[in-house]
């Protein structure tokens, strides 16, 4: 029988210990739902690291485009939301991408790389959620993203929760509200939140009327505030993640130093 001594030990635990974070991102940012995509896809990383960004949506969430039957070239779009399509001339195309060069440089930082996994809201909300938790990478600490006001998206949320919870990993969730305008969805999201605030005390919520409010005031056009709110959520939620992924990397060193 092998016996080893102090340093000896001092250096296999050192080694597993590097191992075990070698093979884990320090933070993932999960988001569930198209409001939850599009944040991700606002955020700037604030800094390199080990963070991946992935959003989680559902089939039937997904636009398709109707082909047209006659010749009049009409384009038809559904979708869970209203959208918009406008016909630009080529010259006012050629300004709008002048503009956003423009915009790049005064703002070199890039967007988030956002993964996107497809699932069926009619599926089993706790076999979705383990589905989900069984195909992630592994990682040390897990930021949850969701705008509340949808039963499938609160549900699976709180799932997810209690699975990351199981698994000892450290969990912090942003919860988005919907504005009073949202009418049951608002009421909804509030019970949702009261739900979730009995599985974790780690939770934030992000009130979408308090701030529409504020932005009025402050005088911002209606037309630009639902694009100052998604901003907003994303900078709060790269802050948080850049503290877990930090709080991770902290503790890798602390450990195999």
């Amino acid at each position: 029988m092998e016996i080893m001594g102090e340093s000896q030990i001092y250096g296999k635990i050192r080694g597993l210990a590097r191992k075990y974070f070698q093979e884990r991102n320090d933070n993932m940012v999960l988001s569930f739902g198209l409001t939850g995509y599009s944040i991700l896809k606002d955020i700037k990383p604030l800094q390199v690291r080990k963070t991946v960004y992935k959003s989680i949506q559902f089939r039937n969430e997904r636009a398709f485009i109707k082909p047209s039957h006659n010749e009049g070239g009409e384009l038809v779009i559904e979708g869970p939301e209203d959208m918009h399509v406008s016909i630009l001339s080529k010259e006012e195309m050629e300004y709008r991408k002048k503009i956003d060069e423009y915009e790049t440089w005064a703002n070199p930082l890039e967007s988030a790389s956002v993964s996107i996994e497809y699932v069926e809201t009619g599926d089993n909300v706790s076999l979705v959620a383990r589905q989900i938790f069984e195909s992630m990478e592994k990682t040390n600490t897990i930021l949850l993203v969701s705008e509340f006001g949808n039963e499938f998206v609160q549900a699976l949320h709180a799932e997810m929760i209690k699975l990351v919870e199981s698994k000892n990993i450290p969990n912090y969730s942003y919860i988005i509200k919907p504005a009073k305008t949202s009418g049951t969805r608002r009421k909804m999201a509030e019970a949702g939140i009261q739900e979730i605030r009995k599985i974790t005390n780690h939770v934030s919520t992000f009130d979408v009327q308090t701030v529409s409010e504020k932005l009025r005031m402050d005088g911002f056009p209606r037309i630009s505030i639902p694009e100052k709110i998604n901003e907003r959520i994303a900078r709060k939620v790269e802050v948080l993640s850049a503290k877990m992924s930090n709080a991770s990397e902290l503790l890798k060193y602390q450990l195999s130093a």
